[in-house]
């Protein structure tokens, strides 16, 4: 850039000296004959510069592909290796996949037709060798985070830093975002390479029916010590409870034996079981305690996730949709409010509930919003029986 503006100064301090010459010679025609030369002189000039910037930029190398860069514009003989595509084709020594949401096609020759996620090695935009990942397990995503995912059934599986997430619609193979897929409810199909996840695929939306949510204890995420007891007689996978009679979950949990799935031989995976309790009051509700069984919130429908982390345990709430805005609607409405402003309400809180479905604030919790005011307030005040009506009278109805 600076030599290219350096050959422009000095072309036109050279063409004004041209024109100011001649202005001073006293003959007239003398100064037509130094314009018109010095004329001459900046085209053959200009053309020449011109021409020599053309060249040198037809000379290098221009990268037309996303994975060519610098250095392999210097070294091209360099080999490539993309990391978890996804071929759509592979016939007639042409392959075709997909790379980071775009369809791209290279020369290349497949001993048989194959199509799934791979890993290629490419040399002068050719395919030189294709590593087939064929291995797939499936299940429930129940979490995940930076580095693992946790599948129902597995447990938690270490997933690569650079995997990629595909549905498949209409016979069409598209990449998507892993916040795309919805915790708890998303049945999926996992390829795996040397025990880690290495992409997801997702062959059709799943519509979610329930919502998971977080328990807050007051502005913590975290108990430190959690009692939970139930209406009736309740159970913790699948062991009965006393009804009433508070259970201390941090020390049940850590003291419970856990069968770990992925120790069968033969597993294609190596996980970590993410100690989790599921609790269950058919019929009735679940209540948080204290250590003398005193209830210290409203009950609550559905069943509870209770999951061990650093520090303690958090609470899940897992609760159908229908019931969660009951319990969100006169927590974030007065009652006294008119019917049909409460029908409104009703309608808002289902589709911000839908909404939310994707977060991924809490999905290392398995969870996908909390009960504050961050999202909605839930619970905060039981169920009313008017409240309770415009749910049902608007029951399955969003805001488009």
């Amino acid at each position: 850039m600076i030599k290219r503006a350096a050959y422009w100064a000095a072309l036109f301090y050279f063409y004004f000296m041209l024109l100011w010459r001649g202005f001073l010679m006293k003959d007239d025609s003398k100064k037509i004959k130094w314009m018109i030369i010095g004329l001459i002189f900046l085209v053959i000039l200009s053309v020449t510069i011109t021409i020599i910037e053309i060249v040198k930029m037809t000379a290098q190398p221009v990268s037309e592909l996303p994975w060519e860069n610098e250095t392999q514009a210097e070294d091209p003989d360099r080999e490539i290796l993309l990391n978890n595509i996804y071929i759509t084709d592979s016939g007639a020594d042409k392959v075709t996949f997909i790379y980071y949401g775009e369809s791209y096609t290279l020369d290349g020759h497949v001993e048989e037709p194959y199509e799934g996620v791979a890993d290629i090695l490419i040399q002068k935009d050719e395919i030189k060798k294709i590593y087939a990942k064929r291995t797939i397990i499936s299940g429930v995503l129940n979490s995940y985070s930076d580095g693992d995912v946790e599948v129902a059934g597995y447990g938690l599986i270490p997933r690569v830093k650079e995997w990629h997430v595909y549905s498949f619609a209409n016979d069409e193979v598209s990449e998507m975002d892993i916040s795309d897929l919805i915790i708890g409810t998303s049945k999926l199909s996992y390829v795996v390479a040397n025990g880690e996840i290495c992409a997801i695929l997702m062959d059709q939306e799943t519509k979610a029916e329930v919502i998971r949510v977080l328990i807050k204890n007051g502005s913590e995420v975290i108990y430190p010590k959690l009692y939970i007891t139930g209406e009736q007689n309740w159970t913790i996978n699948g062991m009965e409870q006393s009804a009433m009679v508070p259970v201390e979950m941090n020390s049940l949990i850590q003291n419970m034996e856990w069968v770990d799935a992925t120790e069968n031989e033969g597993s294609p995976v190596s996980a970590s079981q993410v100690k989790t309790a599921y609790i269950k009051c058919d019929g009735g509700q679940l209540f948080i305690t204290n250590e003398k069984g005193e209830q210290i919130k409203a009950g609550y429908e559905g069943d509870f996730q209770v999951r061990q982390v650093p520090g303690g345990v958090v609470l899940i709430n897992v609760v159908d949709i229908e019931n969660y805005v009951r319990y969100v609607l006169p927590s974030e409405m007065p009652v006294t409010f008119s019917y049909e402003a409460l029908k409104a309400q009703a309608v808002c809180a289902r589709t911000f509930a839908y909404s939310q479905m994707k977060n991924a604030t809490y999905a290392m919790y398995g969870a996908n919003l909390d009960d504050t005011t961050s999202y909605q307030v839930y619970n905060n005040a039981g169920t009313k029986e008017i409240t309770d009506l415009a749910a049902r009278e608007t029951s399955g109805q969003v805001i488009a």
